[in-house]
């Protein structure tokens, strides 16, 4: 019946801003730009790439950072939440298994998800409390098998497909030296239905996963003694991803906070307790560190690490 208060302002995240484009994006920008300028094009694309690999580290970063900002701004009953650990050590676990991910064909995903959330979970803490983790990601291989075999068939059913199509509407063409097969529009309406209807699929099969690998991580999870349960659903999960798209589409981004606003909801109001909590042992933690500024990466990225 006590409602959680934010104490955050846009005035700490405008500051984070304004210090991360100052301190990362700007000095990136004008040091690749330059070296581009110096090296030639031949040299241009190893930058792009060195480039690219070192925003995936700050992604993680800006995901650890922007996670202890709204922690550290949310109260409950007078006493406010934390996020200890280090940041830098997250980014640099979230970029070099992302690198495994291809080497993998995706089969290190379950394992990079709860190692990355054990970092998490086991540095929050509410007061003097702390949050514990205490599952690996071996329930999580059953689904992730059955999406991995179902992704194989539907890309090979999505390439007999669109192979098809083409042998059904295309239509040689020859200009100069050059040979290719043009689509019928009607061979091109179909490519797109294919298309369509295959990410519709995917969509649903990754919703399914994703709501199971939720409620694992909730009832992985452990505060002040009780374990968390969550009670998503992948049909669930679905129509608020299909909503919000069709909301934002529909409203050319104007309602974006809104389907935000949603998608918090949904998450909140699916993660329950099972057990009492010893509300009065929770205590307030002097220790806990405040900055002055808000998250800047996050800000800088236009991602939300909810």
């Amino acid at each position: 019946g006590e409602p959680l208060d934010y104490t955050g302002t846009g005035k700490e995240l405008f500051l984070g801003f304004l210090f991360a484009f100052g301190a990362v994006l700007l000095p990136v920008l004008l040091v690749s730009v330059g070296l581009a300028i110096v090296i030639g094009k031949s040299g241009a694309a190893v930058i792009q790439i060195g480039i690219y690999i070192g925003f995936v580290y700050l992604f993680g970063v800006g995901t650890y950072l922007a996670q202890r900002f709204r922690l550290t701004r949310t109260r409950w009953r007078g006493i406010r939440g934390n996020l200890e650990g280090n940041a830098w050590r997250y980014g640099w676990t979230s970029l070099w298994t992302a690198c495994l991910i291809p080497i993998t064909f995706g089969w290190i995903y379950p394992w990079r998800a709860t190692r990355l959330q054990r970092l998490t979970v086991e540095g929050m803490r509410f007061g003097e409390t702390r949050f514990a983790f205490q599952e690996n990601a071996g329930p999580l291989y059953g689904r992730f098998i059955a999406l991995w075999i179902f992704a194989l068939v539907g890309l090979t059913a999505v390439g007999f497909a669109i192979g098809a199509i083409v042998a059904t509407h295309g239509v040689k063409a020859a200009k100069a030296a050059k040979t290719g097969i043009t689509l019928t529009p009607e061979g091109s309406a179909l490519v797109a239905l294919v298309l369509i209807a295959a990410y519709l699929v995917a969509l649903f099969a990754s919703s399914w996963y994703r709501a199971g690998q939720f409620n694992h991580f909730a009832r992985s999870t452990l505060f002040a003694g009780a374990a968390l349960r969550g009670t998503m659903t992948g049909s669930g999960l679905l129509w608020l991803q299909v909503s919000n798209f069709f909301l934002i589409i529909a409203t050319i981004g104007i309602l974006a906070p809104v389907a935000q606003a949603r998608s918090a909801r949904y998450f909140v109001q699916h993660v329950v307790f099972d057990g009492p909590v010893d509300l009065d042992g929770i205590v307030q933690s002097h220790a806990a560190a405040r900055g002055k500024s808000g998250e800047g990466l996050a800000q800088a990225f236009d991602f939300d690490a909810f």
